[in-house]
């Protein structure tokens, strides 16, 4: 148990991977690259383990607060592996992240004292003095002991630190939901201490890599950003770049699609190195400062997993959209006005609704980008709403003005009704008929004949009606008969009494003359007529089809405006958000 716990050590890629890049960066050392894996492999006892455990194997003098070069810079090479992404809170600007660091240096002091990789407390040997950066505000142990050391028969020390950070990222919410965050996590090395990446893309030795089947977050790790840099105490001086390594994890399967993943599909998605590239700098006012630290940088890339939104808040304003839509199909008419009210005001109340689940965040002062596009739906589903009152105003407007028409002329003929002309009734022939003068409207009926001259066409006549005292009436029908020689004609006289022809050319009385009496059906006896003026609106079409037609050529308009416009919003808000999103990962 014990021989397979020291080979286990022995072939520790951490181990390997730092003591690699410590002799690496370290400058004078005696010891090759590749002696650092020809080293025998011996076996350490129990008793021996528990004297490293101990510290009982440490020389005399030795001094855990004192560093391997006293007063002297330090190479340290490092590696980050981040182990876990948690959830970000938007509102306190909280992610948890989950990283381990390791550390490897040389140490002379260490030398010849094991045959092999031996553990040992971290508190027992000197470790580099480094602190997490502003961005921290609590670190967790993730393991049963705080660090993980090692060392070798040469001196050679690696640390591994595993921290669970509570990191204060803050978020850029304008493009919310289709944002992306950029966490950055920094650790710094002081009293000389020079914290170094070595480029390289390999699963082992890359200096910055990934879990996938550690995120566990409303975001998608889409790439990290490993650098080391110098800064100084002294002002606010933003330091100077050494290294960096930039890493893209946007064509990575075990990223992008982890749960569809398998071993055979995706390979090993519990360490992710990605696309990377590196860039190194110099930094000459940093040479000789004394005044500066180094720093280990890492930013974290996450991008917001969008189908959740897709379907909780766009595609359901999408549907609400298109039910209020749907107004526009409906008739104007009082039948179909009511159904269109409700399905406007409830378009309105759950896209009011909608927007309230995509969640309040008081604390940001621009409108995010989900905000534009609820306030777009808002506007439309609004606009159909006004569309169909202002449709219906102009509806009821056209027929009110009709019936407005209606009552001005029946108030018109109540103030001035119209002659009424009788039809005419049984009379006596007998009587003689006389010239009465007009009688106001309201005037009992007299007995006395009223003259009315019909119509004059080729040859004119007179007819008279007369009103006997049983108030009938009668049609007397004078009749015309020429002369023989053609050269004069006779016509009724409004004076005569209708017995006998007067000749106009002698003055003498003509006996050819008839009164011709007719007496109509008794069902017509008494009737009136009433003088009835000419009216349009019986021959063109009516209010209520003039409204109708008018209505429709407006709903027809609004089928194809608002769909068109709809379909602009959309283009125009995905193209400038989605485009922004990819564009701008650098730029937060």
């Amino acid at each position: 148990m014990k021989a397979l716990e020291n080979k286990t050590l022995q072939n520790h890629p951490l181990i390997s991977l730092n003591a690699f890049l410590c002799i690496v960066y370290t400058e004078g050392g005696d010891v090759g690259a590749k002696d650092l894996f020809s080293v025998d492999e011996g076996n350490v006892s129990w008793s021996g383990y528990q004297r490293f455990k101990t510290g009982e194997f440490l020389p005399a003098g030795y001094d855990a607060s004192q560093g391997p070069n006293d007063n002297e810079e330090l190479h340290v090479a490092s590696s980050i592996y981040i182990t876990g992404v948690g959830l970000l809170s938007e509102e306190h600007a909280n992610i948890s992240i989950s990283v381990e660091y390791s550390l490897s240096w040389l140490d002379g002091r260490l030398a010849g004292l094991t045959q092999s990789w031996v553990p040992v407390s971290s508190s027992l040997i000197w470790s580099p003095p480094v602190a997490f950066g502003r961005t921290v505000r609590r670190a967790i142990a993730t393991s049963e002991e705080e660090d993980g050391m090692w060392f070798d028969p040469r001196g050679l020390v690696v640390l591994k630190m595993s921290r669970q950070l509570s990191v204060n990222c803050i978020s850029h919410l304008a493009m919310y939901p289709l944002d992306t965050q950029v966490c950055t996590v920094a650790l710094l090395a002081y009293n000389g201490v020079k914290l170094r990446l070595q480029p390289s893309t390999n699963t082992i030795t890359a200096p910055v890599k990934s879990d996938a089947t550690g995120v566990v977050s409303q975001f998608t790790l889409i790439g990290v950003e490993g650098r080391t840099a110098v800064r100084s105490f002294i002002g606010n001086d933003t330091g100077c770049t050494l290294f960096e390594q930039i890493c893209d994890y946007l064509s990575e399967p075990c990223m992008t699609s982890l749960p569809d993943c398998t071993k055979e599909t995706c390979g090993d998605c519990s360490v992710i190195v990605g696309n990377c590239f590196h860039q190194f700098h110099f930094c000459e006012q940093n040479l000789n400062d004394t005044n500066s630290f180094d720093v280990l940088e890492v930013r974290i890339q996450l991008r917001r997993i969008l189908w959740r939104y897709l379907l909780n808040n766009y595609l359901p304003s999408v549907v609400i959209v298109a039910s209020s839509y749907l107004q526009t199909w409906l008739p104007v008419a009082q039948s179909g006005i009511t159904a269109r009210v409700t399905l406007g005001a409830m378009a309105i109340l759950s896209m009011a609704k909608q927007w309230e689940l995509t969640g309040r965040m008081p604390w940001v002062e621009e409108p995010r980008a989900i905000d534009i596009w609820m306030l777009g739906c808002l506007a439309f589903v609004t606009a159909f709403l006004l569309e169909t009152s202002a449709l219906h105003f102009i509806y009821t407007r056209i027929q009110e003005k009709e019936q407005r028409e209606i009552r001005s002329e029946q108030r018109t003929r109540e103030l001035n009704p119209p002659i009424q002309i009788p039809r005419p009734g049984l009379i006596d022939s007998s009587s003689s008929p006389k010239e009465i003068k007009p009688q106001p409207r309201n005037a009992p009926a007299s007995a006395e004949p009223v003259y009315i001259p019909r119509a004059r066409m080729h040859t004119p006549g007179y007819l008279r009606w007369h009103q006997v005292k049983d108030k009938e009436w009668v049609v007397v029908i004078k009749s015309e008969k020429k002369s023989q020689n053609n050269d004069s004609t006779l016509e009724a006289s409004p004076k005569t009494d209708g017995h006998d022809m007067v000749n106009k050319d002698t003055g003498t009385h003509s006996e050819q003359g008839a009164i011709v009496s007719y007496t109509p059906n008794p069902s017509m006896i008494n009737s009136t007529y009433d003088h009835v003026a000419f009216d349009v609106r019986a021959f063109g079409p009516s209010a209520e089809d003039t409204a109708g037609r008018l209505a429709t050529k407006i709903d027809s308009f609004a089928r194809v405006i608002f769909p068109v416009a709809f379909v602009i919003l959309s283009t125009a808000y995905w193209v400038t958000y989605r485009y922004d999103v990819v564009d701008g990962d650098e730029g937060h």
